[in-house]
């Protein structure tokens, strides 16, 4: 069974990255671009947002018993199938755990211009996200 104060305690730790990742983004790009300090904090608070996301879909899929994902982008894919988040929604959100990858791993150097584009994009995902997940556990 799903443990409704974990993850209250885990949207509430996303909702406070996210405002400091808006914070961070009321700036320009070439602000940001300018000032290294600030691109790691974005960086930073990007990566704790989407980790926030994801281990509360791991606590789902332990708890209600679901398959097994590979990785990351797997978490958001399951609670698709399982009914957890609305399958195209999950479809739009899972990408960016590819970034965060990025961001962590640094596979690649990173495309400064990208990666703010993308953020900004698709921030407004986490919103939704925190939403469908506290209406979903009854949390409001």
């Amino acid at each position: 069974m799903v443990n409704k104060e974990i993850i209250k305690a885990k949207l509430n730790t996303m909702r406070e990255n996210l405002v400091k990742l808006k914070a961070e983004l009321e700036v320009t790009d070439e602000a940001l671009k300018r000032d290294d300090r600030s691109k790691s904090a974005l960086e930073r608070y990007f990566q704790l947002v989407v980790d926030g996301a994801v281990g509360i879909n791991e606590h789902i899929i332990s708890e209600e018993n679901l398959e097994v994902p590979d990785d990351y982008f797997g978490t958001f894919a399951i609670l698709g199938k399982a009914g957890v988040l609305p399958e195209e929604f999950s479809e739009k959100i899972a990408p960016s755990v590819g970034l965060r990858n990025q961001i962590i791993h640094q596979y690649e150097k990173i495309d400064t211009d990208l990666m703010l584009q993308s953020i900004r994009k698709n921030i407004h995902q986490y919103d939704e996200y925190m939403a469908l997940i506290a209406n979903r556990y009854n949390l409001l």
